[in-house]
C-alpha cells in the first residue's frame, strides 16, 4: 500500500482563517494549552475551491464534482438541451426539465424539504440536504431520462401522495414520509401508465422499462458505477455520505487533519470604527464601530492519501487480475498532484478583506511509504513553542527544528522500512539542508514515485 503524506507549517501574521459560531477564531485545546485552529474541513473546501487542483485533473481528462442543495436546477439545465426537450414548445421546456429533474431526485430516493406539521413538499429547488455529485454523474442522469422510451414517464407529473388516507383523516408524518420514499413503487408505476390508456400488454411491458430504468438511474450513482466509470476525483479523495442510500457512500482515500498553532495562543481584538464620507465639518464621531476576534500563530497542518482507495474510487478494480476500460492512472497521479499543490498554494478566506493573510508555507515535507503506519507529528508541540530573541530563535525555526527532531525519533523507536521517499521544501530557514527542492520539483517528484504503484 502507497501512502503520500505531507507535512506542513505556516507562519501567518494577524488573521481569522475560520471562524467559529461567533465569529471568534477557532480554537482548541492541546497538551493542556489553548491552541489556534483551522477544521479539516475547512482546509478541504479551499483545496476543492483553488483553481490549480481542478486545472490539474480537468488537464488529463478527469471529472470534477459540485457539493449542492440545487440539484434539480443543475440538472434541469443538462435536460434543456436535450433533444426531447427542444422539441416543445419554447414557453414549455423550462418547466418541462424541471418536472424530469424532481422526478430523478425522487427516482434516486433523494428527498425534499417539506413541512414540518403535515411533511407536504413546500420546496423542489433544493434537496433535504448537501449532495456531493461528479459533473459526469449529473450528465449520465441526464442523458438516461430524456432518452426514449424512458422520456414518457420522466416528463409525467410523479408527485402523487395524498395527505389525508381514503376516510379524509390526515396522514401521520411517518406515514407521509414512507410514502414519498416509495414514489416509483409498483403501484405508482401502474397508475401512471394506466392513465395512458395502453393496452394492458403494453403497459406491463413499458412498467418493465420503468423498473429497469430506476436501476440504471440509481447505478449511476451507487457504487456498481465502477463496473463502467469512475467517481469524481474529488469524491474519490474527499468521499461522499449519504444517509438515505449507503450504496452512494464513497471511501474517503484522504484524511486530513485540524491544523494547530505549534504555540499557545492569545486571542486579541480588533475594534475598527467607520466615517461618514459625507459628514459635515463641524460634526465629530463615528457613524459605525464593532470589534474582530484574531490572532497570529504558527500552524502545522497533516495530510495523507491512501493510494489503494483512491485507484479503487478512479476505476481499478479490487480484483487486479481483471482488466479496466476506463482506469485512467494519469487522472490518480493528476488527483495527488493537484491535492500537493493545493495544500501548499490554498488558503482559506475568512477575513482577507481585512487581515490579507496570504502566507506560503516556510516548510512541507513529503513521504511515500509503501508500508508502516502513518505517523501524524502533532505531538512533537504537545510543549507549545516558545519565541525567543536570537537568529533562529522564531517561531518558525524553533517549530521546523521540533518537527524534525521528532520525526527523527519516531525512526529511532519504530524504525524507517516502508519510507521509500522523504523530501523536504522549505524557505531560507536557519541551517537548512542543501537538498532542499521547490514545490514544483517536489510535485513532479511526488508523480514519479508513485508511477509504478498507480499502474493497475
Amino acid at each position: 500500500m502507497q501512502m503520500p503524506k505531507l507535512f506542513y507549517d505556516i507562519f501567518t501574521q494577524p488573521k481569522n482563517l475560520n471562524r467559529g459560531e461567533t465569529g471568534s477564531p477557532k480554537d482548541c485545546k492541546f497538551g493542556g494549552f489553548r491552541r489556534a485552529r483551522i477544521s479539516s474541513q475547512c482546509t478541504k473546501k479551499s483545496i476543492r475551491d483553488y483553481a490549480g487542483f481542478a486545472e490539474a485533473i480537468t488537464n488529463v481528462s478527469g471529472d470534477i464534482g459540485i457539493r449542492t442543495k440545487r440539484l434539480t436546477s443543475e440538472l434541469s439545465k443538462k435536460i434543456c438541451e436535450k433533444p426531447n426537450v427542444k422539441k416543445l414548445p419554447n414557453n414549455e421546456q423550462k418547466n418541462v426539465a424541471d418536472r424530469v429533474a424532481q422526478n430523478i431526485v425522487k427516482c434516486l430516493g433523494l428527498g425534499f424539504p417539506t413541512d414540518s406539521n403535515t411533511e407536504e413538499i413546500q420546496n423542489y429547488e433544493k434537496t433535504q440536504y448537501l449532495l456531493f455529485l461528479g459533473k459526469e454523474e449529473l450528465d449520465d442522469l441526464a442523458e438516461i431520462a430524456t432518452d426514449d422510451p424512458n422520456w414518457f414517464v420522466m416528463s409525467q407529473k410523479i408527485d402523487r401522495v395524498s395527505l389525508t388516507d381514503s376516510r379524509g383523516n390526515p396522514k401521520s408524518a411517518k406515514v407521509l414520509k414512507d410514502e414519498r420514499r416509495k414514489l416509483f413503487t409498483d403501484a405508482n408505476l401502474k397508475e401512471i401508465l394506466s392513465e395512458q390508456e395502453a393496452p394492458k400488454n403494453q403497459s406491463d411491458a413499458q412498467f418493465k422499462k420503468i423498473k429497469g430504468l430506476q436501476r440504471k438511474l440509481k447505478g449511476v450513482v451507487r457504487k456498481e458505477r465502477l463496473n463502467k466509470k469512475s467517481f469524481a476525483a474529488d469524491i474519490s479523495l474527499f468521499g461522499r455520505m449519504v444517509a438515505d442510500d449507503k450504496n452512494m457512500n464513497v471511501n474517503a482515500a484522504c484524511q486530513v487533519a485540524h491544523a494547530i498553532s505549534t504555540n499557545e495562543v492569545e486571542m486579541k481584538m480588533d475594534f475598527f470604527t467607520a466615517i461618514d464620507d459625507l459628514l459635515p465639518d463641524d460634526t465629530s464621531g463615528s457613524d459605525m464601530m464593532g470589534i474582530v476576534d484574531f490572532n497570529s500563530s504558527c500552524y502545522y497542518r497533516y495530510a495523507q492519501i491512501n493510494l489503494d482507495v483512491l485507484k479503487h474510487n478512479l476505476g481499478c478494480p479490487a480484483d487486479l487480475k481483471k482488466k479496466s476500460e476506463i482506469y485512467d492512472p494519469e487522472i490518480v497521479k493528476a488527483a495527488v498532484g493537484g491535492f500537493f499543490k493545493g495544500m501548499v498554494e490554498a488558503v482559506p478566506t475568512g477575513m482577507q478583506n481585512s487581515m490579507a493573510h496570504y502566507n506560503p508555507p516556510s516548510y512541507v515535507r513529503v513521504l511515500v511509504r509503501s508500508s508502516g503506519a502513518s505517523w501524524n507529528l502533532a505531538n512533537a508541540f504537545i510543549q507549545p513553542i516558545r519565541a525567543g530573541k536570537g537568529e533562529g530563535e522564531d517561531l518558525i525555526n524553533k517549530s521546523v527544528h521540533k518537527l524534525e527532531n521528532y520525526f527523527d525519533d519516531l525512526k529511532k523507536v519504530f524504525g524507517n522500512e516502508g519510507i521509500d521517499n522523504d523530501f523536504i521544501c522549505s524557505l531560507n530557514l536557519v541551517d537548512r539542508k542543501k537538498t532542499d527542492i521547490t514545490i514544483s520539483q517536489a510535485i513532479e517528484k511526488l508523480k514519479g514515485a508513485i508511477s509504478d504503484e498507480v499502474k493497475c
